[in-house]
């Protein structure tokens, strides 16, 4: 039944749809399905560690294109990792955890520089959150393109479903979602994680508070963080990715102690840079108060 209604909500078939426990179940399965020991991946960064940690178990290499100096997508930097035909191309836009939305224009780009043997992963988890003058159907372009391809979705950000653990793909062909049926976990999704998803994706008037709240408070917090004299990345998400000045973690573990959470990220070049998820105004004002 979930699938079926996805496939409405998507205009697909449901054949083309799989329901997994989040994307990390889905994340493994594809790569289980499609990855050999020395295979390439090519991913960007800072992004979602996934999509390098899965490829590596299953002995792949990764390439990682780091995003530009402005937060733009690194277009040059992809299309010369895409020349060596890597087994797999794996990238989420809205970017997690920096928040930049790639325009259709450059998607476009990435996927006319994509071998027709390299499967594409497009990570869409925050998809919900970006501004309707930036959206775009990432699926109707790539079966326009009819290269192999997979899209992930999720009910844990935008619906408030993360306890459920409900993630989604749409494949590019039928027989992709086979192999994953075979490579998934077989007890990924519970049935009231099922049902509850099924009653939220109906739910569109929830939805659309949810994001206008999400929107209005991510500006404030990027206004407000920028009035203090923190640096910024641009995000069609419901967080913020800022530079604190110093050891992320330090600063994550200082407001930790006032009992504020953010994530101090810890890879480097961006280990000085945090992101802080936006929740209701009165949170948010005990976020800011309390830097």
């Amino acid at each position: 039944m979930l699938r079926a209604l996805i496939a409405q909500s998507m205009g697909t078939q449901a054949d083309r749809i799989i329901v997994g426990n989040e994307s990390e179940d889905l994340i493994g399965a594809l790569f289980r399905a499609v990855i050999r020991p020395n295979d390439q991946v090519v991913t960007i960064y800072p992004s979602f560690g996934l999509h390098e940690f899965s490829a590596q178990m299953f002995g792949a290499t990764v390439t990682k294109v780091r995003f530009n100096e402005d937060w733009s997508f690194p277009l040059e930097g992809l299309r010369q990792a895409l020349r060596s035909k890597p087994r797999a191309l794996i990238f989420s836009s809205p970017s997690n955890p920096a928040g930049p939305a790639i325009s259709e224009t450059e998607f476009r780009q990435v996927i006319a520089d994509t071998d027709p043997t390299t499967v594409i992963c497009f990570d869409e988890a925050y998809v919900e959150f970006i501004e309707q003058s930036k959206r775009f159907d990432a699926l109707k372009i790539l079966d326009e393109t009819k290269k192999f391809a997979i899209l992930l979705r999720t009910f844990s950000k935008a619906y408030g479903l993360a306890g459920a653990r409900v993630g989604y793909s749409i494949a590019s062909d039928p027989q992709l979602i086979a192999a994953l049926i075979k490579t998934r976990n077989p007890f990924g999704v519970n049935a009231l994680a099922a049902c509850a998803a099924a009653e939220a994706i109906g739910d569109l008037t929830h939805l659309k508070n949810t994001v206008a709240l999400a929107t209005r408070e991510r500006k404030r917090v990027t206004a407000a963080l920028i009035s203090k004299g923190f640096k910024c990345a641009p995000s069609q998400t419901n967080f913020v990715f800022f530079d604190t000045g110093s050891s992320a973690k330090v600063f994550a573990d200082e407001l930790r102690s006032k009992g504020v959470l953010i994530k101090g990220w810890l890879e480097k070049p961006f280990d000085t840079w945090a992101r802080v998820t936006v929740g209701t105004p009165d949170e948010n004002d005990i976020f800011l108060n309390s830097l």
